[in-house]
């Protein structure tokens, strides 16, 4: 939806942006920012449309005063909610790690401009989807669900006396 640019900032102009009817839900952060792959505007065909840039709102108002014509599209998150520059935007596409599920009336927009969802794929169980797993966490998990595994179907007592002879072990000692 269209509003002014003084809903998220402290920006006294006149300058109208596009926020998210509704609040998205919460992302997962790597190290330096969100685990966003993409913001796309979505064409009058259905396709992907072109990338939008992420930017900080302070960085975006620092370019307003710049005395040059903004060709670029950017978008950032504030308040749980996403920002785009061109406030024509109707509809976008994101492809996010979202730490929630997305609630229907942010993922089935009313804008008829995305994929159409099957009964199936709608319905299918959340736990027969695929796990989405950032790739630099993968070996970490794996070793971590790994030893878990291990220390609950394979737990070994280990001798605890200091007389050098396993006491789990048969006993194996010729007998006088």
């Amino acid at each position: 939806m269209e509003v002014p640019i003084s809903e998220c900032c402290e920006y006294s102009e006149e300058c109208m942006i596009a926020r998210s009817k509704y609040k998205i839900p919460r992302i997962s952060e790597g190290n330096y920012q969100y685990l966003i792959q993409g913001v796309y505007s979505i064409n009058a065909m259905g396709g992907k449309g072109k990338k939008l840039k992420e930017i900080t709102i302070n960085r975006y108002l620092n370019l307003l005063k710049l005395p040059i014509v903004k060709k670029e599209e950017y978008y950032w998150i504030s308040n749980d909610y996403l920002y785009v520059t061109n406030p024509f935007l109707k509809a976008i596409r994101t492809a996010a790690f979202y730490e929630e599920d997305v609630p229907n009336e942010v993922m089935f927009s009313d804008c008829n401009c995305g994929t159409a969802y099957t009964d199936e794929e709608y319905c299918k169980n959340p736990l027969d989807r695929k796990f989405g797993l950032p790739g630099y966490l993968q070996k970490q998990i794996l070793d971590l669900t790994s030893q878990r595994l291990l220390s609950t179907y394979f737990n070994i007592k280990t001798d605890q006396t200091t007389d050098g002879v396993d006491g789990q072990a048969p006993n194996t000692r010729p007998t006088n």
